[in-house]
């Protein structure tokens, strides 16, 4: 079963740290590649949007650095859901974060984000 958690708005240095703790959590699995994406309020056509692309785990940070230095995306402003198997983690056009992924994934993140003092809370699932 999927959960989802979110946090609060956090400011974009927040928001590429937890990009970078993603990563991290994917390495430690042995994850080498992930699938992205740019979605609203990104500086693409509609059309443009919502395409996969495949980046390295290690390469996140930078990846999304350079699409916002191309100005394809601002971070807290453009959505970024970046995939890799059943855990799906979204920087938010909101600003806040989101993951969605078994309970035992999901609650990795929930003990940092507490721990950070981020405020997450769980999303009902949708019925």
């Amino acid at each position: 079963m999927t959960i989802e958690y979110r946090t609060q708005p956090l400011a974009p240095a927040l928001l590429l740290e937890e990009l970078a703790f993603y990563g991290e959590v994917l390495a430690r699995r042995g994850i080498v590649t992930t699938t992205a994406m740019f979605g609203w309020d990104s500086c693409l056509d509609i059309d443009d949007m919502w395409q996969d692309m495949l980046v390295p785990t290690r390469d996140l940070v930078d990846w999304l650095l350079a699409a916002q230095q191309a100005g394809t995306v601002m971070v807290g402003r453009s959505d970024v859901i970046v995939s890799a198997g059943d855990c799906t983690f979204t920087l938010c056009h909101e600003s806040d974060v989101h993951i969605a992924a078994a309970a035992d994934a999901a609650e990795e993140f929930w003990v940092r984000w507490t721990e950070e003092g981020y405020a997450p809370y769980a999303v009902p699932p949708l019925r």
